[in-house]
């Protein structure tokens, strides 16, 4: 059963008063139907019921509301904190990096001159050999 004929039911068993429409209505509106009610004759206990039935409702889906606004703000909040912490994060990973590159770079350089050196000593040990096997093939021969 929908909530307009559910609505209609009630206002149906309460003796005829009528709900206008099924949206939510402000203080003023029930306040100025209570006072015209109040005016004109007593409302009975089942009016009242209906009267304060229709503005339970109204603030009950005012609470939901502000609850789902309330909830979208916290998300936007952790999110935000979120992102924060990532960014710190990923600063810190960067430096990190930054002294990584900077460390193999000088490992590097240093491989480099290690590589010179070891090169410099097998041309001078290759010269060596050959001097001395110039050297082993001169005493054969005079021999």
């Amino acid at each position: 059963m929908s909530a307009r004929a559910n609505a209609s039911a009630k206002a149906k068993r309460a003796g005829g008063a009528s709900m206008e429409s099924n949206k939510p209505q402000d203080d003023n509106s029930i306040n100025s139907t209570c006072s015209i009610n109040q005016s004109k004759q007593p409302i009975t206990v089942k009016q009242a019921i209906i009267l304060l039935n229709a503005k339970v409702n109204s603030l009950s889906q005012r609470i939901n509301n502000n609850e789902q606004n309330l909830n979208n703000n916290v998300e936007a909040g952790t999110l935000e904190m979120r992102s924060s912490e990532l960014h710190k994060k990923n600063d810190i990973l960067t430096g990190e990096l930054n002294n990584l590159k900077q460390t193999v770079k000088e490992d590097l350089e240093i491989q480099k001159q290690s590589l010179s050196e070891v090169k410099d000593m097998v041309l001078k040990l290759q010269s060596s050999v050959t001097d001395l096997q110039s050297s082993i093939l001169k005493s054969k021969n005079s021999v």
